[in-house]
């Protein structure tokens, strides 16, 4: 045989090999033989017959479409992870609908049937759900199943891996709520085809959080109860039916309070220390003002770092804080360098005083401790300022972050 007949025959081989892979899936032979068809082709036969949405009265005439096939929807959430300016879900989307061709094509159904895995019969009508806004979306081939129930509803089950942004209010961080949404609807079926409607009687709460995955120790947050709401997306001309769910996150704040709240505050309170060593100390005094204001400066740095990917490089109440603190270190430097300014100024005042004095008498000359008690009067009136005034900006910071928060709870 010839080179070139025995490549034909392999390419025939080949083609013909690709059209036996690309037939439909079989079907699970019990839902064949003992509830439906007596043969995939008469399943799939059936199935090809209900290939969009099962819209009750809807003809040619627009008048006569009076009821659009109803999507029952609710949520299964089973993991968050990765909380910032957007979280990773994973959930199962339930979505069930009553399909009256599908009741009348199978008269003969004895019980519910449900397929599992990538079996799941492809040539039927299914929701053309899409979620809005989201980042990045994975739905899973092997986790997923569709039931044909008795009274001709269909209830499918899909998992879905999906990263939707949340809404941090920055004005409040570290001490906000973190609202993350979800937002789905028919990609190309108007509402007067597809209508979709939460299902509050299958769960109390359409959007279920698994309370075991979830828990604050795992994510850093307390889950607050959900909230879901429906509405009609206008898109041009056209109108589609959208559920939206809220899922509201209350973010854990201690670890910030013993990390960056104390630390900065204890920080203030050390550079006034300053203000009780002696005046001649100033290696002493110089050594203090510049170890507080270097490791406030780093507390800030380490602090913006690591919240920068919760609040995308907005200014926060934490930033606030901690950036007013280090106003007040670097004032106690200042007032450092002021003291001792006023008490050099005054002894070379007094050196050249004491030259002109020797042509008067009666005139006494300034002891060096009369002239240190100008430099002493500035870290006097220092010692009541400084804490002073950072009591009552502590005091109207904490009143008004309270109130903050009693808003958005």
């Amino acid at each position: 045989m010839e080179k070139s007949d025995t490549t034909v025959i392999a390419f025939i081989v080949t083609i013909c090999v690709t059209f036996v892979s690309l037939e439909p899936k079989s079907f699970p032979p019990a839902f064949i033989s003992d509830h439906c068809c007596e043969s995939a082709a008469d399943l799939k036969d059936v199935l090809s017959r209900v290939q969009s949405p099962p819209v009750v009265g809807k003809t040619g005439d627009p008048k006569t479409r009076t009821q659009p096939a109803l999507i029952n929807v609710s949520l299964h959430v089973e993991t968050m992870r990765d909380i910032a300016a957007e979280v990773t879900l994973d959930f199962y989307i339930i979505q069930k609908w009553f399909d009256h061709r599908l009741k009348e094509q199978i008269e003969n159904i004895t019980e519910n049937i449900k397929i599992s895995g990538q079996k799941r019969p492809d040539v039927m009508w299914y929701p053309d759900t899409y979620f809005q806004l989201v980042h990045s979306l994975i739905y899973s081939a092997e986790e997923q199943s569709v039931e044909f129930l008795r009274d001709g509803s269909v209830e499918y089950i899909r998992k879905v891996r999906l990263v939707t942004p949340c809404s941090p209010n920055v004005l409040l961080f570290p001490f906000d709520i973190v609202n993350c949404s979800l937002q789905l609807s028919s990609f190309g079926n108007t509402i007067e085809d597809v209508r979709y409607v939460w299902d509050v009687e299958r769960t109390e709460n359409a959007v279920l959080v698994d309370p075991d995955n979830n828990d604050g120790d795992h994510l850093g947050f307390d889950v607050l109860p959900t909230r879901h709401d429906s509405s009609v997306c206008q898109y041009g001309p056209d109108g589609f039916s959208c559920l939206k769910a809220f899922i509201s996150l209350k973010r854990y704040f201690s670890a910030y309070v013993l990390q960056v709240y104390a630390p900065a505050f204890l920080l203030v309170v050390l550079s006034w220390l300053s203000f009780w060593v002696n005046i001649k100390a100033t290696p002493a005094r110089a050594s203090l003002s510049v170890t507080t204001v270097l490791s406030i400066l780093t507390l800030a740095t380490r602090s913006a770092t690591q919240n920068q990917k919760h609040v995308s490089g907005k200014v926060t109440a934490l930033d606030i804080y901690v950036y007013v603190c280090f106003g007040f270190v670097i004032l106690a430097m200042l007032e450092f360098s002021l003291s001792d300014f006023v008490a050099s100024s005054r002894a070379s005042n007094s050196g050249s005083q004491k030259v002109l004095d020797k042509n008067f008498e009666g005139k006494k000359y300034k002891s060096l401790k009369s002239i240190m008690e100008d430099g002493e009067n500035v870290n006097k009136a220092a010692r009541v300022i400084m804490p002073v005034s950072f009591g009552i900006f502590n005091i109207l910071y904490w009143l008004i972050l309270m109130f903050g928060v009693m808003r958005q709870t």
